[in-house]
């Protein structure tokens, strides 16, 4: 069964807004990191590591995808939602948009 997680506008907010002790133990130094998040999954899991693909299709983003790309209202993208998954749990839910101006050759 298919899962999307991406239909409606999420509640954005910034992890720093946070006190220290409202964050939970070890979690700080996942949200810190600016490293690889692909590298740091595959060894907290121990190589047990996979990206199930749950959609890549030509889409329209969310509003708040659009204004942050600077797309016009009606624009389209490439979509790819995925989960990262450690020990076959997912952990991560990622959401990545290719604008179609951005693309250029064959």
């Amino acid at each position: 069964m298919k899962r999307y997680y991406s239909r409606r506008e999420p509640n954005w907010t910034s992890w720093c807004r946070y006190r220290h002790h409202q964050v939970l133990p070890g979690i700080e130094q996942w949200l810190r990191d600016r490293g690889s998040l692909t590298a740091r999954l595959k060894s907290a899991s121990r190589c047990d590591f996979r990206v199930n693909v749950l959609r890549q299709e030509w889409a329209c983003p969310l509003d708040s995808e659009r204004r942050l790309l600077g797309m016009r209202r009606g624009g389209i993208a490439i979509l790819r939602e995925v989960e990262l998954l450690c020990g076959g749990v997912p952990w991560v839910f990622a959401r990545t948009l290719i604008p179609v101006r951005s693309l250029q050759g064959p």
